[in-house]
């Protein structure tokens, strides 16, 4: 858990430095549901208000991020989907797995492949290994999460 928490404090320290020195300024929307909490940053240019990016981060009803997605803005088309990652919890909280799925813009949906990260955990909950592949869901398989 402390893994998670340092990993996305450094992202958002690095996110935040890069936007500073893009001239960059960030609006953030906050809302509380019965099934958890949504966020969103939206990135815009400080000089002519162009919106750049929107990044959306879900949390469960136990403070847990579901799933984070982000968008382009593109002028003729609006808010369009890059890419979003989804995380699964096992015992103890921990990441089980996450899957990084990017926006297939032929097909102009979200690519059946994505990246999956299984994160494998002691008896004490350390992180031992972390095996990475390559999921298709055209293809039906089931992931077991480990203890």
């Amino acid at each position: 858990m402390k893994a998670i928490i340092l990993t996305s404090v450094f992202a958002a320290l690095t996110f935040t430095a890069d936007l500073n020195a893009r001239n960059v300024k960030t609006y953030i929307n906050e809302e509380q549901t019965a099934l958890g909490l949504n966020k969103e940053y939206i990135s815009v240019d400080k000089n002519s208000q162009r919106p750049e990016t929107r990044t959306n981060y879900m949390y469960d009803a136990d403070g847990r991020m579901t799933k984070k997605t982000i968008s382009r803005w593109i002028d003729e088309a609006g808010w369009v989907s890059v890419s979003k990652i989804e995380y699964n919890y096992g015992e103890g909280d921990l990441v089980s797995y996450a899957t990084h799925t990017k926006w297939d813009k032929n097909t102009e949906n979200w690519s059946t492949k994505s990246d999956c990260q299984i994160n494998i955990y002691g008896s004490n909950n350390e992180l031992l290994t972390i095996k990475r592949m390559e999921i298709d869901s055209n293809i039906r398989t089931n992931l077991i999460t480990q203890k």
